[in-house]
Formats: structure tokens, C-alpha cells, sequence
């Protein structure tokens, strides 16, 4: 059963989006925090970075969350269904539209990125450009144009630290990504994946 954040001191808040005085005036009110959890999540020293228009992060029941989930401030969805745990350094970040989705019973070790977006611009002076707007004005709520392609994450998968699950990837039930793995491509379900080794079924 999902219930809206209630408990807004769970949360840590960021500058970049919204305005400090909208974030403000969406702490005093409790019910609309603009994420939904189920029952027993645990935010131990985690950063959840939150959409003020709509409901953006969902997260399943009996989940544990130490390390940061981010969506855009244009753009972006992360879906996680129940017992997750996101380990210590960790980063989720989306701003595709269809975002990230992670099944259950899934364990992300410390240090593991998993990102849908490249984040910022190929060409330099148009990353200069957009670096200056976020010093000076906070993330943009419309589309920079960066590229960005969803995630899908299975059932029971098990992701070794600092490994890095690239855009437009699916990880089929069961997959384990080892230690220090880089994934660009699909990963069938059942597999292993190391790092010297493009994939090991």
C-alpha cells in the first residue's frame, strides 16, 4: 500500500530545484512531499532530491536507502519496488522521461552509479554554457537536450560495488553485475557480468 512521505525531515533537500523558497514552503506542507514510500523504508544517511509538480521517486515497502536518488528538475522517474537496498555512495539519477525502474529483492552495493542521462552536453562550450545557468540560476525545468534513455532493472539482481549500469540498459531477474563492471548492453536474465569479461552466463 502506498502512502505519501509524510515524515519531510527524512529527506534532504538541494538547492538546485526547486527555489529555496518554494522547498520551504513545501516542508511545512507535510502531505505534499513529492515522493511516495511504502511502509518501513529507512533513509539512513541517504539523499532523496525530490520533483515539486508531481510524484517522481516511488519506493517499495522494506526498503533500505544509503546512498542518493536524484530526478531532474525538467525531467525524470525512479520507480523501485519492495526490498531495495541502495548502499553507502550510491547514486540513481534520472531525467529521461520514462526514467529508472528496479524490480524487487534487488541489493546495490557502496558505490555503484546508476545514471539514464549523460547529465550534460557532448559539446564543450554548450557544457561551459549550461554549467554557468545551473551556478547561477539552479537546474533548468525545461529540456537541455541531453541525451537520455531508460533503465530497467529485474527481480532479484545483485549489483557489486562501483560497477556503473549505463543509459538505455536492461538487467533481466537474477543477473549478478560484479564488482567494477561497466554495463553499455543488455544483460540477459540469469547472467553474471565481470568486469574482464564482457559477460559470463
Amino acid at each position: 500500500m502506498w502512502q505519501m512521505f509524510a515524515n519531510a525531515y527524512l529527506l534532504h533537500y538541494s538547492r538546485c530545484s526547486p527555489p529555496l523558497s518554494v522547498m520551504d514552503r513545501h516542508r511545512r506542507r507535510k502531505g505534499e512531499c513529492r515522493h511516495r514510500a511504502a511502509h518501513e523504508v529507512r533513509c539512513r544517511g541517504g539523499d532523496l532530491q525530490y520533483s515539486w509538480r508531481q510524484v517522481r521517486v516511488s519506493i517499495g515497502a522494506d526498503s533500505h536507502l544509503d546512498g542518493h536518488l536524484q530526478v531532474f528538475a525538467h525531467e525524470g522517474r525512479i520507480n523501485v519496488d519492495d526490498w531495495f537496498y541502495l548502499g553507502p555512495g550510491s547514486t540513481i539519477w534520472s531525467s529521461d522521461p520514462v526514467g529508472i525502474k528496479i524490480g524487487k529483492h534487488v541489493h546495490v552495493s557502496w558505490g555503484v552509479a546508476i545514471h539514464d542521462t549523460n547529465s550534460h552536453p557532448m559539446d564543450p562550450q554548450k557544457r561551459f554554457a549550461q554549467m554557468q545557468a545551473i551556478f547561477r540560476e539552479g537546474h533548468p525545468r525545461v529540456d537541455p537536450g541531453i541525451r537520455s534513455a531508460p533503465i530497467t532493472i529485474g527481480d532479484d539482481v545483485w549489483i557489486g560495488n562501483s560497477a556503473m549500469i549505463m543509459k538505455g540498459v536492461t538487467i533481466g531477474d537474477r543477473a549478478i553485475i560484479s564488482a567494477g563492471s561497466i554495463v553499455r548492453s543488455d544483460v540477459p536474465a540469469d547472467a553474471l557480468v565481470r568486469p574482464d569479461r564482457d559477460l559470463v552466463k
